[in-house]
C-alpha cells in the first residue's frame, strides 16, 4: 500500500489526528494501522522497526487482482493497430507489427515462398503467424535441425502399415502457411527433397503424390543466407543453391520502434516505402536480370539468378513493390558486399 492508502485507512479507522497522519512516515502509518492505536512516539523497538517493515513488503489484504490488471492496462497501453492493403484482397487490420510486415504480406499474397534473414528475437515467427493470420489462412510450423529428417517433412509409413502425415504435407494439401524455422540449421541434403513441393504443383509423399493448394504459402526463417556458419551462429549450415533459389530472400533485422511498443513506449511505425526504385516493365526487368547473370558469370561469383528471378520480379513488380525491393529479395538474395559492387559494376 502507499503512503497515501495508508493514511486513508487511518483516517477511516479514526487512527490519530489529522495532524499526525500528514506528517507520519510509512513505517509509523504500518504500526498505526496494524494495531489500530496511533503510536505515542518514534519507535525505538527494533522488532517492531522490523515488522513494519515486513509488513510493508506484504501485499494488503483482500489484493483486488482485477483492479491490479486494469492499472497495467491502463500505464502501459497496447500496441496501436494498423491498416494494410494488399492488392486484389480486402484491408486488413492488425496489431503493431514488423516496419517491412507490409512487404512480407505483399509477396505472399502473390504466391512467392518468403526465406527472413535476421538476428535471433527480431519476429520472424511471429511475423509468419501474423502473415497467416492477415491472410485469412492457417498457420503450422517445424523448428529445422540437425536431426530433421526426411519423414519430419514428408511423414511416414508405420510398421502397421499406416501412413502418418507431417504438418507439412498437410499444410501443402489442405492450404494455409507454413514456416519452416530455423532452415540454416537442417541438413542442406535433407532439405532438397522439399525442392519439387516448393517450386510445383505437386509432390511426392511416401504414399504417393500430393496437389499442392492453391493458398499454400511457404515461410522459412534464417539466421544467415545459407551460406555456412558465421561467428555468432556457428551452429549453422550452409544450404543448397536450388533449395534457395526457390525462395524471395527479405532482410528482417531489429525493429527497434517495434521493441520499445512491446514494453508500452511510445513508438510510432515507420511508414515502409513498399514502391522503393519505382517499377519497371516485363521487358525492362527481364534485360535487368540477365545483365545481372552475365555480370556474376563473368565475376565468377557463387550466385544463382535463374528465369525463378525473372518470374519473381515480374509478379512483384505488379503488385507494386518498387525495384529496390524486388532486387534486393530475389538479385542480390545477401550476396556479400564485395561480390556484389563487383557484378553492379559489370551489370551497369
Amino acid at each position: 500500500m502507499t503512503v497515501q492508502d495508508l493514511r486513508t485507512e487511518a483516517n477511516q479507522r479514526k487512527i490519530g489526528t489529522g495532524g499526525q497522519r500528514a506528517v507520519a512516515s510509512r513505517a509509523q502509518l504500518i504500526q498505526a494501522c496494524t494495531t489500530g492505536v496511533w503510536p505515542a512516539g518514534p519507535s525505538t523497538d527494533a522488532a517492531a522497526q522490523l515488522t513494519a517493515a515486513l509488513a510493508a513488503l506484504m501485499p494488503a489484504p483482500g489484493l483486488d487482482e482485477e483492479r491490479v490488471r486494469a492499472l497495467i492496462r491502463e500505464e502501459i497501453p497496447a500496441p496501436p493497430t494498423i491498416r494494410i492493403q494488399v492488392p486484389d484482397r480486402p484491408e486488413v487490420e492488425i496489431g503493431r507489427q514488423h516496419e517491412r510486415f507490409p512487404l512480407l504480406l505483399q509477396t505472399l499474397a502473390v504466391g512467392l515462398n518468403v526465406l527472413l534473414v535476421g538476428p535471433a528475437g527480431t519476429g520472424k515467427t511471429t511475423a509468419a503467424r501474423k502473415a497467416a493470420e492477415a491472410l485469412g489462412l492457417g498457420f503450422s510450423c517445424l523448428s529445422v535441425g540437425p536431426q530433421t529428417s526426411k519423414s519430419d517433412l514428408l511423414g511416414f509409413v508405420d510398421a502397421g502399415g499406416t501412413y502418418r502425415e507431417s504438418l507439412f504435407v498437410a499444410a501443402y494439401r489442405d492450404g494455409g502457411v507454413f514456416l519452416l524455422d530455423e532452415i540454416d540449421a537442417g541438413n542442406a541434403g535433407v532439405l532438397t527433397v522439399l525442392n519439387a513441393a516448393l517450386a510445383g504443383d505437386v509432390m511426392a509423399t511416401p504414399v504417393g503424390m500430393v496437389a499442392r493448394s492453391p493458398r499454400f504459402l511457404t515461410v522459412a526463417g534464417a539466421n544467415t543466407y545459407g551460406q555456412g556458419a558465421s561467428r555468432q551462429y556457428v551452429g549453422r549450415n550452409q544450404l543448397d543453391a536450388a533449395t534457395l533459389d526457390r525462395f524471395a530472400v527479405l532482410d528482417w533485422p531489429v525493429d527497434e520502434g517495434l521493441e520499445a511498443a512491446m514494453v508500452g513506449l511510445p513508438a510510432p511505425a515507420p511508414a515502409l516505402d513498399v514502391a522503393r526504385g519505382g517499377l519497371l516493365d516485363p521487358a525492362g526487368w527481364l534485360g535487368r536480370v540477365r545483365a545481372v547473370r552475365a555480370a556474376v558469370e563473368k565475376q565468377q561469383v557463387r550466385a544463382v539468378v535463374s528465369p525463378r528471378a525473372t518470374q519473381a520480379g515480374v509478379a512483384l513488380l505488379a503488385a507494386g513493390v518498387g525495384r529496390f525491393w524486388v532486387e534486393e529479395m530475389v538479385l542480390w538474395r545477401g550476396m556479400p558486399a564485395d561480390a556484389r559492387q563487383r557484378v553492379e559494376g559489370v551489370a551497369k
